[in-house]
């Protein structure tokens, strides 16, 4: 009798089986195959995939080939007895083979590394590709999921012997001995399905790559986002460390330029080969000193602000000197090479005259590896204050701040207190000399003006101090007061009057007074009379 045997082919980890698997059927033991069959259509699992007809019963083996494709369990037994059979297990297949191709100026390239990665599929399921990690490749997607590595042969085509089914991720990584090329297209995504895949398009090797460094001296710190321009073409930004990389370079000699607010960098022209793929480093040469001239009040005259000359000298060896002018809001800068300074900004004589004066005159600052943008000149403005001590209570003062150089510059200030002591400070007062006097008619003082100068520091030992009243005296004859018992400044000892009123100033105290008529005088009275009041 003859039987049907019957079994499965299958795609290693997929329900669907494949096609193009070449099954044939031997007797156990022996090498002699005694039919064969190739399945071309897609089933089901549950459908049969292969199939051998008129079978004697007996022991037998089945074997699985294809020319490119691994396959996982090639091979199976049955036992045919007295009815059809059924194969022992299904026959799988491990992966298929992808291939592509890589070439340079329409040339086959070979050496170069094709790095496989994926998120479905593990190390294990991939057959005849290299594991190990590829040396100087950093992989810009960290998301991606490294599995092995192929190199293209002398003909330029690369292949992956055995991939299962799933999504892939392939990237070129060509690598002269000190240099990196560029390869296009840099990323490839494709899925194995269930036969054999050419990569499409073809990869190309471009050109190389260039990495470099901009540093703020030498053996300085990198320079962050700072703008590198090739040939005024093709322009990248550093990283956080000042490192940058040029792509798709070709053998040539280029003109490099580095950009950077507030940096200066001298232009470069170098040779750019796959030996030289590190750069010098491009090293700045100088840096910004930058300031604020700031004027709170400006003198009467000098309605708004000028643009004034600045200066920066330096202190070294050279002592050279550049000048600048402010913007219309006192702005400046200076481009300046590492080293020590002043600056000093200068005012015209006219402005000096009126009381404009800045602080400080000079400013000294040090250059090293970075800007310095903290130049402040500020105008000086003083402040002019004192006291006034009265014998009683002060009550309503007035005291006034006249300029003696500016004609018609005058303030006041009213005090007022129940209180025999007050302080009094006039704020922003422009250098100069002033006249401050104080005002009470009635009152007697020791000084009842002063005159002080503001050169650079405030003005604070101002004293207005009271030493008596004010008599206003009526009189009937011309006589003269003697005080037999005083002294001091502020008691001359005699005091003509003449005038029918008068005024005498008198210390504070109890005092004794005699009068003397004058001969001169003649008077229908037969008693002069005098009568003082405070």
């Amino acid at each position: 009798p003859n039987f049907l045997l019957h079994g499965r082919s299958s795609a290693k980890g997929q329900p669907l089986g494949p096609a193009g698997v070449q099954v044939s059927l031997r007797n156990t033991g022996t090498e002699a195959k005694i039919q064969s069959t190739v399945y071309t259509a897609w089933r089901k699992v549950s459908s049969v995939l292969f199939a051998f007809f008129k079978v004697l019963p007996g022991d037998y083996e089945i074997l699985a080939t294809h020319p490119t494709w691994a396959l996982k369990e090639a091979s199976t037994t049955v036992r045919v007895t007295n009815s059809n059979a059924n194969a022992a297990s299904p026959l799988i297949v491990a992966g298929y083979n992808v291939s592509g191709s890589v070439r340079s100026d329409g040339e086959p390239m070979k050496g170069v590394k094709f790095l496989l990665f994926s998120s479905l599929v593990t190390k294990e399921d991939v057959l005849g590709c290299n594991v190990s990690p590829v040396p100087g490749f950093q992989p810009q997607d960290k998301s991606l999921v490294y599995l092995c590595y192929t190199v293209s042969r002398e003909d330029g085509s690369f292949s992956f012997y055995s991939l299962p089914s799933g999504g892939y991720t392939v990237i070129p990584f060509y690598r002269g001995e000190r240099i990196t090329f560029d390869v296009a297209p840099s990323r490839l995504d494709f899925t194995v399905e269930h036969d054999s895949l050419k990569i499409e398009p073809v990869f190309h090797v471009m050109g190389f790559s260039v990495t470099g460094r901009v540093l703020n001296g030498p053996e300085g710190d990198g320079v962050p986002e700072a703008v590198v321009t090739l040939n005024n073409q093709i322009k990248v930004k550093t990283k956080a460390d000042g490192s940058f990389r040029l792509e798709n370079i070709t053998t040539g000699t280029y003109t490099i330029h580095a950009q950077k607010e507030h940096l200066y960098f001298e232009t470069v022209t170098i040779k750019i080969a796959p030996n030289t793929p590190q750069l010098a480093d491009i090293i700045a040469t100088g840096f910004s000193v930058c300031g604020q001239i700031s004027i709170i009040r400006f003198p009467d005259t000098v309605k708004q602000m000028n643009k004034y000359k600045v200066v920066l000298s330096s202190q070294d060896k050279d002592k050279s000197l550049v000048t600048v002018e402010t913007d219309a809001h006192g702005s400046f800068c200076f481009k300046a090479k590492p080293g020590t300074y002043k600056v000093q900004v200068m005012v015209p004589e006219a402005e000096t005259r009126a009381g404009l004066t800045l602080k400080p005159q000079t400013f000294p600052l040090t250059v090293t590896d970075r800007p310095v943008m903290d130049v402040a000149f500020v105008q000086f403005l003083a402040s002019v204050s004192g006291k006034v001590s009265c014998l009683d209570t002060c009550g309503d003062l007035l005291v006034t701040l006249q300029s003696l150089s500016r004609q018609g510059e005058k303030r006041s200030l009213q005090l007022s207190g129940k209180v025999n002591a007050m302080t009094f400070t006039f704020d922003n007062v422009l250098p100069g000399k002033y006249k401050i006097s104080i005002m009470h008619e009635d009152w007697c003082w020791k000084n009842k003006s002063l005159e002080v100068e503001v050169l650079e520091d405030e003005v604070s030992a101002v004293e207005f101090r009271q030493t008596g009243y004010m008599l206003r005296c009526s009189l009937s004859h011309a006589i003269t007061l003697v005080q037999p018992y005083c002294s001091g400044e502020m008691c001359p000892g005699t005091s003509e009057l003449k005038t029918p009123r008068n005024f005498i100033r008198m210390e504070m105290g109890v005092r004794m007074w005699g009068f003397i008529t004058s001969p001169k005088e003649s008077t229908d009275s037969a008693c002069p009379s005098l009568v003082c009041t405070k």
